[in-house]
């Protein structure tokens, strides 16, 4: 089950740097306690770097998340003015294989409604 992202209060910056120095803590303050501070205990124990690199892992996906419940928020305001103003919001994905490297996009379309 995917757990929703921690708002530590700390800066990107400042996890990156406690990550390096100390991972577990970095840990802790985004995970919680729990069996991920245990795993890189162990990590940080068999030898410093791969508890650093599972920290910033960690780290990564939690920002990662945090941006994009941020993104779906904006999106979800603009959307209410939108629909405020008269338009009409309504989102399609591609399904098309492609031969392009880059995957299907979502393609956003407004319509007035009078």
């Amino acid at each position: 089950m995917p757990s929703a992202p921690i708002d530590t209060g700390l800066g990107y910056g400042a996890l990156i740097i406690i990550a390096i120095l100390y991972p577990p803590i970095a840990v802790y303050f985004i995970k919680g306690c729990g069996a991920e501070v245990g795993i890189n205990i162990f990590l940080t124990f068999l030898f410093h770097i791969p508890g650093v690199i599972h920290a910033i892992v960690l780290i990564n996906i939690n920002e990662n998340k945090r941006k994009a419940i941020k993104n779906q928020q904006y999106i979800s305001q603009d959307d209410e003015e939108k629909n405020q103003q008269g338009y009409q919001t309504s989102y399609s994905s591609s399904n098309q294989q492609s031969n392009e490297r880059n995957p299907p996009y979502e393609k956003r379309e407004v319509v007035h409604m009078d």
